[in-house]
């Protein structure tokens, strides 16, 4: 698998070498993968913390500047994983939350994307405070430890607030004595936008409290700035010299390998001068299918699974879990407990595995069938152990029932695979690696030619005891074919369209041939709902065609079929065991004449099907679908609903229980957008300044002057030279859906007898109704009055379908934080950090004609005063300790003693002129 390292600098090298691959479905979209954004490297590089953001929205943000900041968030949340805790609060003239969250909550996909959405919303207006928003952060950190009802909330690791503001002179020395006098919390400042705003306090107040200090001038430094402050939270950890390997949650791989998991280590600078600085992150990916491939899935059975999670309960691998949608998205966060249903056991299941305890547990679950559409229930056990020296714990589930398997003896495979072209018609095999390095795609010859070939030449390559039974169902189905096609006639006259027998080995035969259309989907038993149906009970299961209430499929009786299928089990010492299915495509139509002929309603209802004009008969099945109807409107109700389709009788039944239901709710799914919205914004508006008073040269060297000037000179330049600015293109959605919040249900028989009845009133009108369980079949047959004409109770219709629902802030930010376990590990403090390395300098990127004609302009301007007998500004030429005076005359603080070396960094300090000449 693919070995790489990253560097600090964005540089990666992999190992074997590869083209590189852009993003799915967007060739002329811009590339924007780096390496220090991406989980894996920022999870090797730092330990877990605490993070407070804090967004400066005075006045003075206005414009450009706002939006440099919020894009400057937003990257910021990408670089935090499932182990940080943070929340974003802005301030001015007060300081508040910008979402409903009013504490910190971890920061995984979810609370993210929420806090991103808020971003959105912050406006600009009144004056900054800076001390009030410390105040803020600093007591929002002591009541998150001293408030939380949960011990495993935090990352009791790392304290960090993240200050961003364009700038400002107020001093905020009195708050940070009184909350952070030991340096417990590290603070990073980000001084935003090319405003001709004094930063010395910004930066003084991130040297002085073990941070770091970084100016982005501009949107396109975002990516590369907003990083700065991973190196030094990475400090203690290169001190320790600990060989800290990490495991990741599992992501979908850029290379297009799926899903994969990374385990990094870090790359320490050992040299004198870099003893505390890192190089970089080594990695090597392991991918999910390379864990599957030790799966025992032969034992387990269709019927069987495994699957894994982590020691903050999400999933990392699972039957059930969609991948992701872009390789630049965060790995899923999706809770054990939001992808199987929920109970009491499950969660005491969730709490071993997270505490990596090796057990087994029987339980009974409901169990969501393929498709989404049907729960049963079932006694399923749990075998569960940690993945050693890894940070997952990993699980096998197979049902109590299903105590043994079938193993086959040794095989002739030659005789085995000698089929004529005639028998292998109708015949169907499983999409399953048979054989290493083979997923199943051509056409039945050639994939039994494949077979016996790498059979005889790479037998250690094929799993053999699944081509076993492969070749002992085929032996064993040999002669079924002859008797479909010897009793075809009847089948016809009995409604039968088809006939089709599906083995756990993989096996799929259906007759005519020519129907395996019908088949579509299904020839996986471990993802086949009619395997998985049949499966799960002894009765005969009646599965009605798709028909949705929303997007109604228009069936015909050209198209429409009825599935009826049951599971072949025989018993041996007292063992019961299934082996296959057997299954049959009938017409609707065949049904309905049974219907008609029932002699009598159960129970109240003394009167037969036949009388469509006053009675309605349904058969319906274990989830409130319609198999068939007396109506005339057959084709339309097939398939559907019948909470749509008779609300009020749906309704009841759910009300007194004869029905019951599981409702889900899904936070991390994918809906179709409205309309595409750009997430750019317009270039903003620059206020000229008096051009009078900018060619009076005299205020060039003065406090702020070379600031201005440039701000001013580059303003001007942009309004012709420089593109639209807009947002980062990561922040966009890169197709036609977007994440949103989905709500669906799924109904089941609760425990009831065989038959019911009852009345339902509506003011003067009364309407009865009588139910039955129909033999050994999935099915119920209900009865009922047409409601009087003057019935005026309808209600809406209950939930099924899913439906995609607003992200209220109940919904969202109400969610309790379920329990995990925190990293054993954390890297916080050295005692031999060097804090004194804690400032950069962004940079504003120019059109190369602007940044020639500036040049120009300065050049001939200083020539001009020195051959009119100026002399320079004397901060420019003094020694250091009058330049010293001239910071303290700004500053205010002692600090500039400590940080001027010389007359340039003195220069740098007071924005007079830029360290890098270039600028």
């Amino acid at each position: 698998m693919w070995q790489y390292f990253g560097s600090q600098t964005g540089f990666m090298r992999t190992y074997p070498a590869s083209q590189w691959i852009t993003i799915p479905r967007k060739p002329n979209f811009p590339d924007l993968y780096d390496v220090r954004l991406r989980n894996w490297y920022v999870h090797a590089s730092t330990s877990p913390k605490d993070m407070l953001i804090l967004m400066d929205s005075s006045g003075s943000m206005h414009g450009q500047t706002m939006e440099i900041m919020k894009i400057a968030v937003k990257t910021l949340l990408t670089t935090l994983g499932e182990n940080d805790f943070v929340n974003i609060i802005s301030f001015n003239s007060s300081a508040k939350w910008i979402s409903c969250f009013d504490t910190l909550v971890q920061a995984n996909r979810r609370n993210k994307q929420i806090l991103s959405k808020s971003i959105d919303g912050i406006e600009d207006g009144n004056m900054a405070k800076l001390s009030l928003g410390l105040e803020f952060a600093f007591k929002a950190f002591a009541q998150f430890r001293e408030n939380r009802t949960e011990t495993w909330a935090g990352s009791e690791c790392n304290q960090v607030i993240m200050l961003f503001s364009d700038g400002g002179t107020e001093e905020a020395w009195e708050v940070l004595e009184k909350y952070n006098s030991d340096k417990s919390v590290r603070v990073f400042a980000y001084a935003i936008g090319p405003h001709p705003v004094p930063y010395a306090t910004l930066k003084e107040i991130a040297c002085s409290n073990r941070g770091y200090f970084t100016s982005i001038q501009a949107m396109g430094a975002v990516r590369t700035k907003i990083q700065d402050y991973v190196k030094v939270l990475g400090r203690p950890l290169v001190l320790s010299g600990t060989r800290n390997f990490e495991w990741t949650n599992f992501y979908l791989d850029p290379m297009g390998l799926g899903m994969m998991t990374t385990v990094t280590l870090p790359v320490f600078n050992r040299t004198e001068i870099g003893n505390q600085s890192m190089v970089g992150v080594m990695g090597i990916d392991v991918s999910l299918q390379q864990m599957l491939d030790f799966e025992p899935s032969y034992e387990m059975g269709p019927a069987g699974y495994s699957f894994g999670i982590n020691q903050n309960g999400y999933v990392v691998f699972h039957p059930d879990l969609k991948t992701e949608f872009e390789f630049i998205d965060d790995p899923p966060h999706l809770d054990f407990l939001d992808v199987e249903i929920e109970n009491s056991a499950k969660e005491e299941l969730r709490e071993a595995m997270i505490n990596f305890e090796t057990s087994k547990r029987s339980l009974t679950s409901l169990l969501k069938m393929p498709g989404g559409k049907y729960i049963v229930r079932h006694h399923m056990e749990y075998y569960y152990t940690p993945l050693n020296k890894t940070s997952f714990a990993i699980a096998v589930v197979k049902p109590t029932d299903r105590s043994h398997y079938l193993h086959v003896e040794e095989t002739d495979f030659e005789i085995g695979f000698d089929l004529s072209k005639s028998e292998m018609k109708g015949m169907h095999l499983a999409p399953w690696k048979y054989c290493h390095g083979k997923v199943l795609k051509l056409v039945i010859q050639d994939i039994i030619k494949n077979f016996s070939s790498t059979l005889r030449n790479k037998p250690d390559s094929c799993k053999t005891q699944l081509l076993r039974r492969l070749v002992w169902d085929i032996r064993k189905t040999n002669d079924i074919m002859h008797y479909w096609q010897s009793e075809e006639q009847d089948s016809r006259r009995m409604g039968v369209i088809a006939t089709f027998v599906q083995s756990e080995g993989g096996l799929t035969r259906i007759y005519p041939p020519d129907e395996a259309q019908y088949l579509e989907g299904h020839t996986n038993p471990s993802r086949s709902i009619l395997f998985q149906r049949a499966f799960y009970g002894d009765d005969y299961v009646f599965i009605p065609p798709e028909n949705s209430y929303k997007s109604p499929t228009n069936l015909s009786e050209s198209d429409a079929v009825i599935t009826v299928v049951k599971s072949i089990s025989f018993a041996r010492s007292g063992i019961t065991y299934k082996p296959a299915v057997v299954g049959v495509m009938v017409n609707p139509l065949w049904l309905q004449p049974y219907l008609l002929s029932t002699p009598s309603g159960p129970g109240k209802v003394p009167v037969s099907c036949s009388d469509s004009d006053y009675i309605i008969c349904y058969l319906i099945d274990d989830g409130g679908f319609i198999i068939s109807t007396n109506q005339v409107d057959l084709w339309e109700v097939l398939g559907r609903f019948l909470g749509y389709v008779d609300p009020v009788i749906m309704g009841e039944l759910y009300e007194k229980q004869i029905y019951v239901r599981n409702e889900d709710f899904n936070y991390e799914d994918r809906c179709k957008k409205e309309k595409k919205v750009s997430a750019g914004f317009r270039t903003s508006a620059i206020p000229f300044h008096s051009t009078i008073s900018a060619l009076k040269f005299g205020w060039l060297f003065d406090f702020t002057a070379w600031s201005h000037f440039k701000y001013w000179f580059v303003s001007i330049f942009s309004l012709f030279k420089l593109p639209k600015s807009e947002a980062l293109p990561e922040f966009y959605e890169l197709s036609n859906e977007t994440t949103c919040n989905t709500h669906e249900a799924q109904y089941y028989w609760g425990r009831w007898g065989r038959s019911y009845s009852g009345d339902i009133f509506c003011n003067n009108c009364t309407r009865h109704y009588s139910l039955a369980k129909v033999g050994q079949m999935n099915a119920l047959l209900l009865v009922t009055e047409k409601p009087c004409i003057t019935w005026s109770c309808d209600v809406p219709p209950l939930l099924q379908e899913k439906e995609e629902v607003e992200k209220s802030e109940s919904s969202t930010c109400d969610r309790p934080l379920r329990r995990r376990k925190r990293p054993d590990r954390c890297y916080s403090y050295s005692q031999d950090e060097n804090s004194s390395e804690c400032g950069a300098v962004g940079s504003l990127a120019l059109p190369h004609l602007a940044l020639i004609v500036e040049l120009l302009c300065l050049m001939l301007v200083t020539k001009t005063m020195h051959a009119d007998g100026a002399r320079p500004d004397p901060i420019i030429s003094s020694p250091p300790h009058l330049c010293h005076r001239k910071l303290r005359s700004v500053c205010g603080r002692s600090f500039c003693r400590s940080i001027a070396r010389d007359a340039f960094s003195c220069a740098e300090l007071t924005g007079i002129l830029p360290l890098n000449p270039t600028l």
